[in-house]
């Protein structure tokens, strides 16, 4: 008898461990909880997250469905919250070239960005939760004190970014560039990310968010 595993996901690492039951191997691996895996199977091995989606037995257009219908539960569960009755309606820039663009101090609320040319944007205090900035290009964008809470910031090139003092609780940061990223003071609590990411990011972690009163080493799970 192969053994079972509980939630394999820890708040503040990058370390996921699976472990296979052999008692139900044909069962599918649940994506829930803004993807907390839960009971995945597998050899008895551990990989980084980043690798996860990829290494299921899905090719070509089944990958990219699987991809989108994840991204679509994820924004329609998080607009339907009660908890998000104060955002404003979301709007929708994907695809868009917005290159220099000024969203400084804007409630963006649960909107829509990804495949966006983001470079040099400027999104300094903006509230952002829940929005969707997915395969979008942000070098050089400025992030600083805006609120990514549960934001999905997937696959996103922020080299060169500020995310100083930005509060990133329960963010989706996997397969992102965080190079010459400014994360002074930037709250990561929840977030999900691989573990080179954070090991990366706790080279240069230091500060205390002025929002939330956490540390940014301590929200990273730096030793």
């Amino acid at each position: 008898m192969g053994k079972q595993c509980g939630s394999a996901f820890t708040a503040g690492t990058a370390s996921l461990e699976y472990c296979q039951d052999r008692t139900s191997a044909k069962e599918n691996f649940p994506l829930t909880d803004r993807l907390k895996f839960d009971r995945a199977i597998c050899q008895d091995r551990k990989i980084d997250s980043r690798n996860f989606m990829w290494q299921l037995p899905l090719r070509g257009t089944a990958k990219r469905l699987i991809s989108a219908l994840l991204t679509f539960v994820m924004t329609l569960t998080l607009w339907c919250s009660p908890a998000r009755a104060d955002w404003t309606a979301p709007q929708s820039f994907s695809n868009a070239q917005l290159k220099g663009r000024d969203f400084s101090g804007q409630e963006l609320q649960g909107s829509e960005f990804s495949n966006a040319n983001l470079e040099q944007t400027n999104f300094e205090d903006a509230d952002v939760r829940g929005a969707v900035f997915s395969a979008s290009t942000m070098t050089k964008a400025n992030l600083r004190g805006a609120d990514l809470t549960n934001a999905m910031a997937d696959q996103v090139n922020f080299k060169g970014a500020s995310l100083r003092e930005a509060v990133l609780v329960e963010s989706i940061l996997l397969r992102s560039i965080l190079e010459d990223v400014d994360i002074t003071g930037a709250d990561f609590t929840n977030a999900i990310l691989d573990r080179a990411q954070v090991k990366a990011l706790c080279e240069s972690a230091s500060g205390i968010n002025p929002k939330t009163g956490v540390m940014t080493r301590e929200s990273l799970g730096c030793r």
